[in-house]
């Protein structure tokens, strides 16, 4: 049981005897009725002197006596004063004050909140809260005098709960923060998704109809009976692009997709059929065909709009669990310096999300390729 708690329990069996010698020593010197109201006293006193007694040895052995009370309140302020963090150092740093300890910490899920210095092998003690655990306590070296005693057991005791509602408030924000930054990654994840499909989707509609807008202009000065055809295909493509515009929002695939599939819906885009293919294409995933679809397009627009291609071919090949997809133009090539836009980024951005890759390189003999590897 260790030295300490031998003479402690040595000074309470002698402060105690001391009290019953008192009262035999009464009984036999005052006579019989005297003796007997003695006897009486002494056993009535016999349980207060004995936590007297023991509080005494406390005092004398361990140089203090805890106030449980104001020691559980002390640790409810600091639990109260600051953030969930700050305030379990604060209960550990009272901690290893009362004790003493050379250092504590509690050891959580995902990391450790520490004061002072830890041996190689602590001492541990559960925190639980409500029954449910929620860390271990981590104590250091003891620095009283003597072993530790029941003042020791009294601390703890007193410092426990507080620890446990501390340890669980750091629990609790840190599964806040992570939820705080899973929210803010899929908002810029929204905002990434938008920004693409505005540019692809709807840029795409936009730049179409000013080229028909163009069109109906000229058309107007020199056959204004065609012009009146333009406007009406106008009025129609204003109606399609509304359309774009509610699909984008809700995330739904282009029209073209859902209506015509894959295959069609790039040679919609193209003018012409796939230059050549392999593989099963039915049954992709809808990410995959999303992807491939948008990434065709911005490789479409591009070769027009940019690089006054005349021609423009895609080919989409099924190798067992990989899709492949080649757009090649005859146009006149990347420049130098390609342009910081949201195309080419978008089109990278897209393949890397599905775990493949989108690599746009200069074609011998003229033009552009842009190939498309993606995990199935």
């Amino acid at each position: 049981m260790g030295r300490s708690y031998r003479a402690r329990s040595v000074a309470i069996g002698v402060a105690t005897l001391a009290v019953m010698l008192a009262a035999v020593g009464a009984a036999c010197v005052a006579g019989r009725w005297a003796g007997l109201g003695a006897a009486l006293l002494a056993g009535a006193l016999f349980q207060p002197v004995h936590r007297l007694a023991r509080r005494a040895a406390d005092r004398l052995l361990d140089g203090r006596t805890a106030d449980v009370r104001a020691l559980a309140a002390t640790a409810r302020q600091r639990l109260q004063q600051g953030d969930p963090h700050s305030g379990l150092r604060a209960i550990l740093a009272l901690l290893c004050a009362a004790l003493p300890v050379t250092g504590a910490a509690v050891e959580l899920d995902d990391h450790v909140v520490q004061t002072g210095t830890l041996p190689a092998t602590a001492t541990s003690v559960s925190l639980e809260r409500h029954g449910e655990p929620v860390g271990r306590l981590l104590l250091g070296a003891y620095t009283g005098r003597g072993a530790p005693g029941r003042v020791t057991t009294r601390v703890l005791a007193a410092l426990l709960p507080a620890l446990a509602d501390a340890a669980h408030a750091v629990r609790l924000a840190g599964t806040l923060q992570r939820e705080h930054e899973r929210a803010s990654a899929l908002r810029a994840q929204e905002r990434r998704r938008l920004g693409r499909d505005l540019h692809d989707g709807l840029g795409q509609s936009l730049s179409g109809l000013a080229m028909s807008i163009h069109a109906a202009r000229l058309a107007a000065r020199t056959a204004p009976e065609q012009a009146e055809a333009l406007f009406m295909r106008l009025l129609s493509a204003m109606e399609e692009v509304t359309i774009e515009v509610g699909r984008l929002v809700d995330g739904a695939p282009p029209p073209q997709l859902a209506e015509l599939g894959l295959l069609k819906a790039i040679e919609a885009l193209v003018g012409s059929p796939l230059s050549s293919g392999g593989g099963d294409l039915e049954g992709l995933p809808p990410a995959v065909e999303l992807a491939v679809y948008r990434i065709v397009q911005e490789a479409v627009t591009n070769a027009h709009r940019h690089a006054a291609a005349t021609s423009v071919t895609v080919a989409v090949e099924r190798c067992q669990d990989r899709l492949l997809v080649r757009v090649r133009d005859d146009g006149r090539g990347l420049p130098a310096q390609p342009p910081a836009g949201i195309g080419l980024r978008s089109m990278r951005e897209r393949a890397a999300e599905l775990g493949g890759c989108c690599v746009i390189r200069h074609a011998e003999g003229g033009g552009t390729i842009v190939e498309v590897d993606l995990p199935l």
